[in-house]
């Protein structure tokens, strides 16, 4: 758990915005829902995008690169394969006072030039309520967006279940990662395995990994038979050059670096082609 007193009074009032503006001091193992109850692991379950915002975005709705990705935070900082930007360390936690979600969405998505302007909970297919958020600030590095108006904040939405604001009007959500946690592939772990397979279906962030290179080879193959139903030769093309890549991965055998990063090249290849 957080156990060493936080601080945030060095941090310029400026990057507030509507949070507080003034120096705060909190001692994490006093809090009930805020900095303390964050503390841990977890694993980024849904991407959430604001589709009315003005900004183009690179992120995708349930973006593969994401949803499956563990997030750990601690008085260290912030460990994470979810990007290789995010390289948080001696981390600083200050919790905000309550407000709703409506209004936490509003301070930190991006303008809105057409009704409506004001951006709500139910727009991200969440529920509106009280929260309670947690300002990050990285002694070194970073985790995720530092705007003029919020900075990077985390709040609990419901017990488990984490929001955080992130990259391209998007929100990642995150559940508290069990004791016992264990991640099915796409595929099936029993029967006959290659060597990679099995070594995939023992490793939680490779058959994590493994659900997103599906997930991303399923939206490219539903947008092509979407957009041009007739094109029998490019849905071949798809599916040939997939059964090539799975080849290509498998001789990785056991090496769990050579697979992980085969299908991270293999998620951002596939997502290039997203129409």
């Amino acid at each position: 758990m957080l156990t060493q007193i936080v601080t945030m009074g060095f941090i310029k009032s400026f990057l507030y915005g509507f949070f507080i503006s003034t120096p705060v001091i909190l001692y994490a193992n006093d809090l009930v829902s805020g900095v303390n109850e964050i503390s841990g692991q977890w694993r980024v379950i849904s991407v959430r995008l604001d589709t009315l915002a003005t900004t183009t975005t690179a992120t995708t709705e349930d973006d593969p690169h994401y949803v499956g990705r563990k997030v750990s935070f601690d008085n260290d900082g912030i460990h994470s394969n979810i990007d290789s930007t995010a390289t948080c360390s001696n981390a600083h936690y200050a919790e905000q006072k309550t407000l709703s979600l409506d209004k936490l969405l509003q301070q930190s998505s991006g303008k809105r030039y057409s009704e409506p302007r004001d951006p709500k909970a139910e727009d991200f297919g969440l529920t509106e309520k009280d929260v309670t958020p947690v300002l990050i600030d990285c002694g070194a590095g970073k985790f995720g967006p530092q705007s003029q108006t919020t900075g990077n904040w985390a709040a609990l939405i419901q017990s488990n279940t984490l929001i955080t604001n992130w990259y391209d009007n998007s929100y990642l959500i995150m559940q508290r990662i069990g004791m016992n946690e264990k991640i099915q592939p796409s595929f099936h772990c029993k029967g006959t395995l290659n060597q990679t397979e099995r070594t995939i279906c023992a490793n939680n962030e490779l058959a994590s990994w493994d659900n997103s290179v599906n997930q991303a080879y399923k939206t490219l193959l539903m947008q092509q038979q979407k957009i041009m139903p007739d094109d029998k030769t490019t849905l071949k093309n798809i599916k040939a050059t997939q059964m090539n890549w799975l080849k290509k991965r498998n001789q990785c055998k056991a090496d769990t670096d050579c697979i992980e990063k085969a299908m991270k090249d293999r998620v951002d290849t596939i997502t290039q082609q997203f129409m």
